[in-house]
């Protein structure tokens, strides 16, 4: 026999006798190597979203930590402010306190001097009385 380059025996395909069935191994052989990639890809995009979630978990936590504090930080601003005008409020109070006491005894002080220089100066205090209520009358009538 003259050798042709085709192979004969058990050893050899069956692509001369039975084309199907080689077309089908083929297929076969090609899906379940595609069907591995498949499985590979679905586990690594599951193991990517477990990743992706664990992230977002921990970013809200994270956030919810940040909040806590920044509401603590601001309760403790607002009670801070709190007691600053709470203190405000008492030195106001004392101050107008002390001008009125002030104003009060300067009142008292100037009563008193007036009183010393009419039973001091009886007649030029009864002058100056006069002159004030002509002065003041006057004002009044014209207007």
């Amino acid at each position: 026999m003259a050798d042709t380059g085709k192979q004969t025996g058990p050893s050899a395909p069956n692509q001369g006798s039975h084309p199907e069935k080689a077309a089908d191994q083929h297929s076969q052989t090609g899906i379940a190597s595609t069907g591995g990639v498949v499985e590979s890809v679905t586990e690594k995009a599951k193991d990517v979203a477990a990743a992706v979630g664990d992230a977002a978990s921990q970013a809200k936590d994270k956030a919810q930590v940040w909040a806590g504090r920044a509401a603590e930080k601001t309760k403790d601003a607002a009670t801070a402010a709190a007691h600053l005008a709470v203190q405000a409020k008492d030195k106001a109070q004392e101050w107008t306190a002390t001008a009125a006491d002030k104003a009060g005894d300067a009142a008292q002080d100037a009563v008193k001097e007036f009183s010393h220089l009419v039973r001091r100066y009886p007649l030029q205090a009864l002058f100056v009385g006069v002159a004030v209520g002509f002065l003041v009358g006057r004002a009044t009538s014209r207007s």
